[in-house]
């Protein structure tokens, strides 16, 4: 088989064969024996032309261009229609291969660390054929977390794979979460929050689910997870995400207000957005720096961030999101 990264090679026209084109212009003629390597550059680009009565012929660069252009196009496209059909090639073996897995790693795998796990939900996701479904109770996802999980779901989502994703309503506040939630939804996901507690979980077409070990291998400093290799489980689990599902509220919701804030805590946050010094916002409020300490720490577990910074930009951003949803 063919290397799949193979590309055309880049268009590099060397100094001898712009010098021989250029001769060629200005004074006729045919390429010397010296500069037959320039002329077969030339003629393979479609620079030069072989006419059985004059040799060489020039080729307006203009022309040969769009050809070439042209060429490469056609093969792009064939590129991406055989790119497009490689999921439904593969798609008879993905049973094989999983029901192979399940047997060596027996009923349940153990991946430790990010990387293997990461590695693991994409050999799974890239084998999912009808449904995804989603529980993520954090309050806060890195953007480097986000950008990844949008790449592998919207590939997913293109092949017509359903997916619906419960969030805890925290989530509401993350710094980027409703461009990503926009950008998802457009692609046909589904995407509530839920005010309650719920475990992180990823259910694979009702036949595999992906759990946490973190609270099992507590002697671990790696993130820790499950692959369930068992559909009986898989849909034990789907049901406890139905009902959730029943209880969840639309992101999109115009009347859903992520959090309830006290009128301190609201001027705080317009403190820290204004960037007014630690000092001058306790004097504002009327409360002791040890206080106001206290006060912003509190904030920060309630949206679920670790900085004053990302504080402001989520209150910036949920004041912005009310804005939107008055008008």
């Amino acid at each position: 088989m063919e290397n799949p990264r193979t590309v055309p090679p880049e268009i590099v026209i060397s100094d001898d064969a712009q010098a021989l084109y250029t001769r060629l212009a200005a004074e006729g003629g045919q390429p010397t024996p010296e500069e037959q390597a320039a002329a077969r550059q030339l003629h393979d680009l479609g620079l030069l032309r072989d006419d059985p009565m004059q040799g060489y012929v020039l080729v307006d660069p203009q022309y040969a261009g769009a050809r070439l252009e042209a060429n490469f196009f056609s093969i792009s496209a064939l590129m991406l229609e055989q790119a497009a059909s490689i999921s439904d090639a593969f798609k008879p073996l993905r049973a094989t291969f999983d029901s192979r897995a399940a047997d060596a790693a027996g009923l349940i795998e153990q991946h430790r660390g990010s990387e293997a796990i990461g590695w693991r939900m994409g050999q799974i996701l890239s084998g999912c054929s009808t449904e995804i479904l989603c529980c993520q109770p954090g309050a806060q996802r890195r953007p480097e977390a986000i950008q990844e999980a949008s790449t592998r779901d919207l590939a997913a989502l293109r092949r017509g794979v359903a997916m619906r994703t419960i969030y805890h309503e925290q989530a509401r506040t993350g710094a980027g979460m409703d461009l990503w939630v926009s950008t998802m939804t457009a692609a046909g996901a589904d995407i509530r929050t839920l005010d309650a507690h719920f475990e992180r979980m990823f259910i694979i077409d009702r036949r595999i689910a992906v759990i946490p070990g973190d609270h099992i291998l507590v002697d671990s400093t790696d993130a820790v997870a499950y692959v369930v290799n068992d559909p009986g489980i898989a849909a034990f689990l789907a049901r406890q995400f139905e009902r959730d599902w029943e209880q969840s509220t639309p992101w999109n919701d115009p009347g859903k207000a992520p959090l309830a804030l006290t009128t301190r805590q609201a001027a705080i946050l317009r403190g820290l957005e204004a960037g007014t010094s630690r000092e001058k916002l306790a004097h504002q409020v009327g409360i002791s720096l040890r206080t106001l300490a206290v006060a912003v720490s509190e904030l920060k577990d309630h949206f679920g961030v670790k900085s004053a910074f990302e504080l402001a930009c989520c209150w910036k951003e949920w004041q912005a999101a009310q804005g939107a949803a008055r008008s």
